[in-house]
């Protein structure tokens, strides 16, 4: 492979390293978001 494509695979893959990642964390907050929300509103 050429550098530039190898460059452009470790971009990718750091990306969707990233994007995993963030989903993971949201999908962990998103009930404790819920549940701090609706214990506010009662």
């Amino acid at each position: 492979m050429t550098d530039e494509s190898q460059a452009m695979v470790k971009k990718m893959g750091l990306i969707s390293a990233g994007g995993l990642l963030l989903l993971a964390f949201s999908k962990m907050l998103l009930p404790l978001a819920l549940v701090g929300c609706g214990s506010y509103v009662a």
